[in-house]
């Protein structure tokens, strides 16, 4: 549940940064470059994370309700496919739009 809540601070501190420096540099191409590479290691990290939540576990914990765990990991893995979609998708506005 830590990995969440980092990966929630994270994706909007770095969404924040990729528009900051998008805005203020004018698009230049080093910054076009710099926001690709963080966009990129968004998506790489969400996918790690989201293929954990999907993933069955091999041992259930007894002290927990089976049925609010995997409630949860469903919940923390769309939300991690949605930070995808939204990276994907100010990759191809970053790569399209022209300068």
């Amino acid at each position: 549940m830590l990995f969440a809540a980092v990966d929630i601070v994270g994706g909007l501190l770095v969404f924040a940064a990729v528009g900051v420096t998008y805005a203020l540099f004018n698009a230049n191409l080093d910054v076009r470059i710099f926001d690709l590479m963080l966009l990129a290691v968004i998506i790489f990290i969400s996918l790690r994370l989201a293929y954990r939540c999907f993933r069955p576990s091999s041992s259930p914990d007894p002290l927990y309700n089976v049925s609010v765990v995997k409630l949860s990991s469903i919940l923390a893995g769309s939300y991690y496919i949605l930070l995808i979609a939204a990276a994907l998708y100010a990759l191809v506005m970053i790569i399209a739009m022209p300068s």
